[in-house]
């Protein structure tokens, strides 16, 4: 660890980071959706950290590539940027590579919903459950502090609790559908009583 460059610290220390905010945003996501923390933090309050959690790992994650570029290894940006070609234990950085891609999309069309419809967005908004898993590998393969019982301990500890909440997600009840009660005849008739005062007023 002492002989690392500095850029190489500074890539693996933003890459922690990411990880941490991914894991973060995928935790209110969960907490929301599993109508955990109600008491907490209000439903907007839980989306809007999902939001900012979401966009402070993609930018951790964007500087924890960017950072690599300056490091002793000489990496090019097509083999930082390409699956596969990536010369540093290729396989275990294609992994994080792909994940990198996919949170971007998952990214950009976090906010448009309404544009392509609540199906295809929720099966792209769902990729986001691969790209956890994906960072988790990717990190403990190619990390050069995973060996570590602290990284250990996060990496366990983040998908344990993601997996619980995934969990109980799955088991939660429906939220129960608010309507509004059906007009009946009483109710209209009382409503057009006025009305009719007013007009023969």
């Amino acid at each position: 660890m002492r002989d690392l460059p500095l850029w190489w610290i500074t890539s693996r220390a933003t890459g922690i980071v990411g990880y941490l905010a991914l894991t973060g945003a995928m935790v209110a996501g969960l907490a929301s959706k599993a109508r955990l923390g109600q008491r907490a933090a209000s439903p907007l309050a839980r989306l809007e950290w999902h939001k900012a959690l979401s966009i402070t790992g993609l930018v951790m994650v964007l500087a924890h590539v960017l950072t690599l570029l300056g490091s002793a290894r000489n990496f090019s940006p097509t083999q930082l940027l390409v699956p596969g070609l990536m010369p540093y234990r290729p396989l275990w950085a294609a992994v994080g590579q792909v994940a990198f891609w996919a949170l971007i999309v998952v990214a950009i069309t976090g906010p448009m919903r309404a544009r392509l419809g609540a199906r295809t967005w929720t099966a792209i908004h769902m990729t986001g459950y691969a790209v956890f898993v994906a960072a988790t590998v990717h990190g403990l393969m190619i990390g050069t502090d995973s060996g570590r019982t602290v990284m250990l301990a996060v990496y366990i500890a983040a998908a344990a609790t993601v997996a619980a909440l995934a969990a109980r997600r799955l088991i939660a009840p429906p939220a129960p559908v608010r309507r509004s009660p059906r007009p009946t005849p009483e109710t209209t008739s009382r409503q057009a009583e006025p009305a009719a005062g007013s007009q023969t007023g």
